[in-house]
């Protein structure tokens, strides 16, 4: 019936599974040698309607493993490989507007490029991809990703060191004020 669906759906399907399901997703906390995160920019949609910054992520496929979805979310995504991945928050989006993409269970996974070069990716164009030091971290992360700013700066100066258990973070008010007023 759904040829595939390991691959993911075409946009119209997939976005009516997103209406009537909650989505898994994992978000990748990128932290190289240097202490410094990697974000990319992702501007307005029907989504987000709000442009800023935010951490890789990625929907899990079914009959996909979470590991899988980390692994290959950091390969499509900012084009490398990761080593040391670790899940150390969880999260859980709600958006009450009725729109697609409105659920969301998410997994914050803190990692480091694997044989990372700087010179293979150069990410100097800002409007895509950009490594922050801990207090670089911009203000203007997207909504529902401004709810990790303390954690990704405390990551930023301690390492993969920090956040032994899961955390559970909760979801902003900010961030559903957003869309009240769609």
């Amino acid at each position: 019936m759904f040829p595939n669906a390991e691959n993911g759906l075409n946009y119209p399907l997939f976005r009516m599974v997103a209406f009537l399901v909650p989505m898994v997703n994992v978000e990748l906390a990128i932290i190289n040698t240097s202490g410094e995160i990697l974000l990319t920019y992702r501007r307005s949609s029907p989504d987000i309607p709000i442009p800023g910054w935010h951490l890789p992520g990625g929907i899990v496929r079914v009959g996909e493993r979470l590991q899988d979805r980390i692994k290959k979310t950091a390969e499509t995504e900012v084009g490398f490989r990761l080593t040391e991945e670790r899940i150390v928050a969880m999260s859980e989006t709600l958006i009450p507007k009725k729109m697609s993409r409105r659920h969301f269970i998410s997994f914050l996974v803190i990692c480091r490029p694997k044989d990372y070069d700087s010179t293979i990716h150069d990410y100097s164009d800002l409007s895509k991809f950009r490594w922050f030091k801990a207090e670089e971290i911009p203000a203007d992360l997207i909504s529902n990703h401004s709810r990790y700013h303390a954690i990704l700066k405390k990551l930023c100066q301690t390492g993969l060191k920090q956040f032994k258990s899961i955390l559970v973070v909760e979801q902003s008010e900010d961030f559903t004020r957003h869309f009240d007023d769609l």
